[in-house]
C-alpha cells in the first residue's frame, strides 16, 4: 500500500518546550529530516490524498511546525485493525491511531501514552471542544488515553430504506412501525425483486442481532453483563439468559430461512453501506442522529428515508466508538498532542480532511455550505471520507442537502439525549480475567453464526449458554456488579 507522505517543519527545541516558534531559524523546506508524526486510521488509501495533504502541509507547517505522514490502512474495518494492532505492538513507527470499535481497549491501554498532562499544556482547544462530560466518560483508570472526535455522541436505532423501491411499491415509510410491519414490506419486495438483499447491518463484524437490538441495553463495553434500558435500577444482566435475547435470536432466523438476508451480508469484511451502492440492497440498520439521511444518501449514490426504532441515548460506549490515541512509542508526544489540537480547532485543515479540495472535489454554496461538483455525486473521482471518526465536526462544512444548521443540531441532539445510568462506567477484568477470557473465547465461537441466523437458537442457544456457565460467566458478572456498585459510591460522593 503506497503510503503519502508530506513534510512539515519544526524547532528542535520545540520537542521539550512545546512548539514555540523561532523566527530567526532558517530552514531548508524541502529538508526531509524533520521530525515526523504517523497517523494511521481507517479509510481508503486514495490517490487524491496526495494533493489534500500538499494544501494540509502548508497549513500545519505555518501553525506547528511539524511532519505528519497521513495513512489510512484499509477501508475495511476488521482489517484496520488486525493491521494497526499489529503496527502497535510490532517496530513500526507510529505516533497517532485511530482506536476502533473492534479494538479492546483493555488490551492496548498500555500501549498507549496518558494524554492529560499533555491536554492541559499542548491541547486546550480539545479540552474546550469536548467537555468535561465527554472527557470524563472515555477515561480509563481515570485517566484519558484516547480522544473521540466531536461528533454525534448520542444515537438511536434505526433503519434506513430506498426510497426509490418504496415509491415503486407505494409504500409509505410512516406505516412502518415495528418489525412486522418491515416483515410485510420484506415480504412484497422479495415477491417482485428477488435479486435484491433485503436488509443488512450497516457495518461488517456487526451481527444482525448487534444490529437490531442496538439501543435496548448498554453493553457496558463488552456484553458481559448488561443494563437493560441503560437503566434498570442498576441491576446488570446475562444477556444471553434474558427472554429477549431468545425471541431476538428466534425473529433473526426467521428472516434468514425467509432469504431476507444472505449469508454474505453478514461477513465481517461486508457492509450495508457497500451493497447500497451497488444497488443491491433495500434496506440497512443504523445508528442514527440529525442529518443521517442526507448523509447516506450522500455515501450510497441514492435517496434514503428511515424508519426510527429507539429513543436518543448517550452512552460510553458510543462516545468511545472511535477515538484517536498517541501511542507510548511516539518520540514526540508533544508534537503528536498539537496536531490532534489543530483537528479540534482549524477548520480549513478540518474541511481539507474531510471534504477534499475546493472547485475539485466539492464546490461551495456559501461560507457553510458545499455541493459536490457540478451536482455530480456519483463521479469516479469523488473524494470520500468517513468524517466521524476523528476531529471537530462542528467546525465543519455542511452538505446543500442537509439542514443548514446541522451542527447546531447535532449539539442539541447531544444535550437533550437521555444518559445512560452506566455513563463513564469502565470494567476492570483483571480480577476476573482468566473468567472473562474463556467467556470471551464462547462468545466468538458462537455469536458469529447464532447472531446472525445460519444456526438454529432452539438447539444452539442452550449449548452456548452452557459452555458460558461452564467459563465463569457468572463470576465476571458479579465481579462488573461489584465494581459498577463502588463506582456508584464513588458518583454519589462526588456530586454531594
Amino acid at each position: 500500500m503506497r503510503i503519502f507522505r508530506i513534510s512539515v517543519m519544526i524547532c528542535f527545541v520545540a520537542v521539550f518546550l512545546g512548539c514555540a516558534k523561532s523566527e530567526d531559524v532558517n530552514r531548508d523546506e524541502s529538508n526531509s529530516s524533520y521530525p515526523e508524526l504517523n497517523l494511521a486510521y481507517w479509510g481508503t488509501d486514495d490517490e487524491k490524498l496526495e494533493i489534500i495533504e500538499a494544501e494540509i502541509n502548508q497549513i500545519v507547517k505555518e501553525e506547528i511546525e511539524a511532519t505528519v505522514n497521513l495513512m489510512p490502512l484499509s477501508a475495511s474495518l476488521s482489517n484496520y485493525s488486525n493491521q494497526v494492532n499489529r503496527m502497535l505492538f510490532g517496530d513500526d513507527k507510529l505516533d497517532i491511531l485511530l482506536v476502533s470499535p473492534y479494538m479492546d481497549l483493555n488490551k492496548i491501554v498500555n500501549e498507549l501514552l496518558p494524554m492529560d498532562q499533555l491536554l492541559k499544556l499542548h491541547g486546550q482547544d480539545i479540552t474546550k471542544a469536548l467537555g468535561k462530560e465527554v472527557l470524563d466518560a472515555v477515561r480509563f483508570d481515570g485517566k484519558l488515553y484516547a480522544l473521540p472526535g466531536l461528533r454525534d455522541f448520542a444515537e438511536y436505532n434505526g433503519l434506513l430504506l430506498r426510497q426509490d423501491i418504496l415509491d415503486d411499491y407505494k409504500i409509505s415509510v410512516g406505516s412502518l412501525q415495528s418489525f412486522d410491519d418491515l416483515e410485510e414490506v420484506f415480504d412484497i419486495i422479495k415477491a417482485n425483486e428477488p435479486n435484491i438483499k433485503l436488509v443488512s447491518p450497516q457495518l461488517g463484524n456487526q451481527t444482525m442481532y448487534r444490529a437490531m437490538s442496538n439501543g435496548t441495553y448498554d453493553p457496558l463495553s463488552d456484553h458481559i453483563g448488561v443494563l437493560p434500558n441503560y437503566d434498570n435500577n442498576f441491576k446488570l444482566i446475562n444477556l444471553f439468559e434474558s427472554q429477549d435475547y431468545q425471541e431476538y435470536l428466534n425473529r433473526i432466523r426467521e428472516w434468514y430461512l425467509n432469504g431476507y438476508f444472505d449469508y454474505e451480508v453478514v461477513k465481517e469484511d461486508n457492509s450495508g453501506l457497500n451493497y447500497m451502492r451497488t444497488g443491491e440492497l433495500f434496506s440497512y440498520f443504523s445508528a442514527m442522529k440529525p442529518g443521517i439521511e442526507d448523509q447516506e444518501s450522500n455515501l450510497a449514490n441514492t435517496e434514503l428515508v428511515s424508519v426510527p426504532l429507539s429513543e436518543p441515548i448517550l452512552s460510553s460506549g458510543v462516545i468511545m466508538k472511535f477515538m484517536v490515541a498517541i501511542t507510548r512509542k511516539s518520540e514526540q508526544p508533544v508534537l503528536a498532542t498539537q496536531l490532534l489540537n489543530l483537528l479540534y480547532s482549524n477548520k480549513e485543515i478540518i474541511n481539507l480532511i474531510y471534504y477534499g479540495l475546493e472547485n475539485e472535489h466539492y464546490t461551495k454554496v456559501d461560507e457553510q455550505t458545499i455541493s459536490f461538483p457540478e451536482g455530480d455525486r456519483t463521479q469516479k473521482d469523488y473524494y470520500s471520507f468517513n468524517s466521524w471518526i476523528l476531529g471537530n465536526q462542528f467546525i465543519s462544512y455542511g452538505w446543500a442537502n442537509m439542514e443548514r444548521n446541522i451542527w447546531i443540531e447535532m449539539e442539541r441532539f447531544n444535550k437533550k439525549a437521555k444518559r445512560s445510568k452506566a455513563l463513564g462506567f469502565k470494567f476492570d477484568v483483571s480480577p476476573v480475567e482468566m473468567e472473562w477470557i474463556a467467556v470471551n473465547n464462547v462468545i466468538s465461537q458462537y455469536i458469529p453464526n447464532l447472531e446472525n441466523g445460519l444456526l438454529d437458537p432452539e438447539e444452539y442457544l442452550p449449548l452456548f449458554k452452557e459452555e458460558l456457565d461452564a467459563a465463569g460467566i457468572d463470576k465476571v458478572i458479579d465481579e462488573k456488579q461489584r465494581q459498577f456498585d463502588m463506582w456508584l459510591v464513588d458518583q454519589n460522593a462526588d456530586n454531594n
